[in-house]
């Protein structure tokens, strides 16, 4: 399978030389790149690998091709519902013609399952590849991912020092200023109480964080313009949004 079959527009190794810093690109972009590009690295094309005597290279490119296999299923039409919110990162939602919906960005679970997976392959080519210091994923993008899932999906639990640790036996210099305020006991009580009340819980979740990154500014003009995006979005739930969808129209 091509790289422009997986998403994307142009090749790996263009990207990645590119002299794009991780802050600029989106967290799906961190989690697919570097593997693509060590596994190009490692051989130009998959066929070559039952055709190889390197034992070591060969378990190499057997484990980012699993890994690539992984990100492929996750292109698959059918299970789009499954993995893929159906928010797009404006947090509305675009109908498609015709019917359905034009789905959004991975699910944070799905975000979780595949750095874990990508940590774990990084440790097995570490441990049986030819270089012990294959990295996959460089802690400045770690660091990125984490800012990306705090900001944009309320990650109060802070997962990912959390994976890294459990894959890894390790832990970074994670930013300081990048301490949660909240934890994910917080994060269950919230949606605790928001259930009662019937108010959506990633809405009130985006408007505490939002009064996070906005305590002590000095001007404070757009904070009007901000908690009104944030009650603008599209806070039906999915049910909700199908439902509407595949009423036949009046």
């Amino acid at each position: 399978m091509g790289q422009q079959e997986l998403g994307f527009s142009r090749p790996v190794s263009e990207r990645a030389s590119g002299g794009v810093s991780p802050g600029c690109r989106p967290d799906h972009a961190l989690l697919w790149e570097q593997p693509l590009r060590v596994l190009d690295m490692y051989c130009g094309d998959a066929r070559q690998v039952d055709g190889s005597h390197d034992r070591k290279w060969r378990g190499v490119v057997r484990a980012l091709l699993e890994y690539r296999d992984l990100l492929a299923s996750t292109q698959d039409p059918a299970v789009k519902a499954q993995v893929r919110d159906f928010k797009r990162r404006d947090g509305q939602v675009m109908a498609k013609r015709g019917g359905g919906i034009v789905y959004g960005p991975y699910k944070l679970e799905v975000r979780k399952e595949l750095l874990r997976r990508l940590l774990q392959t990084q440790k097995q080519i570490r441990a049986n590849g030819p270089n012990p210091h294959e990295q996959l994923i460089s802690p400045e993008e770690l660091q990125q991912i984490r800012r990306l899932w705090r900001s944009e999906a309320q990650d109060w639990e802070d997962s990912v020092p959390r994976i890294y640790r459990e894959v890894t036996g390790e832990d970074l210099e994670w930013i300081a200023d990048e301490q949660p305020a909240f934890s994910g006991e917080d994060r269950r009580l919230l949606e605790a109480i928001c259930e009662r009340h019937d108010v959506p819980a990633s809405m009130v979740a985006k408007l505490v964080d939002l009064e996070r990154e906005l305590h002590g500014m000095s001007r404070r003009a757009s904070v009007h313009q901000r908690i009104a995006a944030v009650v603008e979005e599209d806070w039906r739930s999915e049910d909700e949004v199908l439902a509407a969808e595949s009423e036949p129209a009046s």
